[in-house]
């Protein structure tokens, strides 16, 4: 189990994150997403974007896309575990 802290809403923390996991990881066998977060007003990413959608939705998406390839190595196909 490897852990690779990110900050899903921002996207270039993900890209990195997700640069560093495909570099050392050339197969996966399950990637485990887990984040959720509610803001009391609206929170707009350095990308301009809304920042509750980015970290529950956006971020969680660039970062499967991202690793698809990787995912796809593992025997039988890997998984992924959606918690937010």
């Amino acid at each position: 189990v490897d852990i690779v802290k990110c900050d899903l809403c921002e996207l270039n923390s993900v890209r990195e994150a997700a640069e560093i996991v495909r570099k050392e990881h050339s197969d996966i066998m399950c990637l485990i997403l887990n984040a959720g977060v509610m803001f009391p007003s609206r929170v707009t990413t350095s990308d301009g974007l809304d920042g509750m959608m980015t970290a529950n939705h956006l971020g969680h998406f660039l970062l499967v896309s991202s690793l698809v390839s990787n995912l796809t190595k593992s025997e039988g196909g890997g998984g992924v575990v959606l918690l937010t």
